[in-house]
């Protein structure tokens, strides 16, 4: 059975530079393409192929090596970076997408509502995932451990008179002290497999400029 890898809960904001290592050899990225995909691995850190979220399927001969995923026979959530020639499909740089299941908040629990960036929120085009764009901002702390976090609260959700459902999410940051020098993007995406077509979302996000709502229809 193949294994979905999800962050749930609190993401933990770790920033670095450092690129993914490939063994497919150099080429010409004329054709370059990057899309929101779901990767799957036959055994650790071998990838076969991956399936857009236009729903191409996209097959790696000679497989390729991606070192984060440290999992076989699963799948995972990226950011795809392609280049697609004659010669056949070539890795450029895959992304991995923390995977966010929403939760209802325990009375008493605190509730991290730090500004950030909200740059956009989408329903992915095969309705499996709702995808937050954002950036945080950051910069070196005197303690190395100390780290942002997000997580996705679900509020509430409510029926309306024709059936519908309404489902009321808010988007979490703590900033936990962490220095604001400079801004890093990020995506997130929420998984959707749960909710009926046709729900409404309204998602909330704190920003430095106030709250922010977007309304998504599945």
């Amino acid at each position: 059975m193949k294994k979905f890898l999800a962050v749930a809960g609190l993401l933990v904001i770790v920033m670095s530079c450092r690129r993914e290592n490939y063994r497919t050899g150099d080429g010409k990225y004329s054709y370059l393409r990057a899309d929101f995909a779901e990767l799957h691995t036959t055994s650790p850190r071998v990838v076969d192929y991956l399936i857009t979220d236009d729903g191409d399927s996209v097959a790696f001969s000679p497989r390729i090596t991606v070192d984060w995923a440290v999992r076989g026979d699963s799948v995972y959530r990226v950011l795809a970076y392609y280049n697609l020639s004659e010669e056949g499909p070539e890795a450029v740089r895959m992304k991995q997408i923390p995977v966010m299941k929403w939760r209802k908040m325990a009375e008493g629990e605190p509730r991290f509502t730090d500004p950030l960036i909200f740059e956009s929120a989408w329903i992915s085009r095969n309705r499996k995932y709702l995808n937050i764009g954002f950036a945080v901002k950051t910069g070196k702390t005197d303690t190395p451990d100390t780290r942002q976090t997000l997580g996705v609260s679900c509020d509430s959700v409510k029926q309306s008179a024709n059936n519908v459902s309404h489902i009321y999410l808010t988007l979490l940051h703590h900033q936990n002290g962490v220095p604001q020098y400079y801004s890093v993007r990020g995506h997130l995406s929420v998984p959707l497999r749960n909710v009926a077509k046709g729900s409404v979302i309204h998602l909330n996000v704190y920003t430095y400029k106030g709250k922010k709502s977007k309304i998504l229809i599945k």
